[in-house]
């Protein structure tokens, strides 16, 4: 197995699932075609067994899991983890992202956040919205974080 295989699953497992397109900008984006090269290394490890795809989702790229996936291929919080790995992507474009942890467990605080980050040397919670809140959810979520 070559080093970016290793690399694509480690990624994989780290964010939980990927489309092809995030699998490219992360391990493709130096390659004179990122999107092929990153469709012909996926069909291999798919082929291979290391890895899983949803392609159920119509007019949609496959979303990519490591096998075996730590959630089901149709879950409905994919769209809230594509978000999440998205987030990373277009943080880096920016800066280097020293850490980032997906729904991280935080001692003796009343809530998790999507994301806990370090990012342009400043520690960050990240929420990444998929749905619509009320004032009143959102005023009640970012008091928590000022709390904490």
């Amino acid at each position: 197995m070559k080093k970016r295989d290793l690399e694509i699953l480690k990624s994989l497992e780290k964010f939980k699932c990927l489309t092809r397109d995030q699998i490219a900008a992360l391990h493709f984006s130096t390659n004179a075609r990122p999107h092929i090269s990153a469709n012909n290394e996926l069909n291999r490890l798919r082929r291979d067994g290391y890895i899983l795809a949803n392609t159920d989702r119509s007019f949609q790229q496959y979303i990519y899991f490591i096998n075996p996936s730590p959630m089901k291929i149709d879950s409905q919080k994919i769209d809230h983890y594509i978000m999440i790995n998205q987030g990373f992507i277009d943080m880096s474009k920016y800066g280097i992202v020293n850490r980032y942890e997906i729904e991280p467990s935080i001692p003796n605080v009343g809530f998790i956040p999507d994301v806990s980050c370090n990012w342009l040397e400043l520690d960050w919670y990240l929420e990444f919205q998929n749905s619509l809140y009320t004032a009143k959810q959102m005023n009640s979520k970012l008091d928590k974080y000022v709390d904490h």
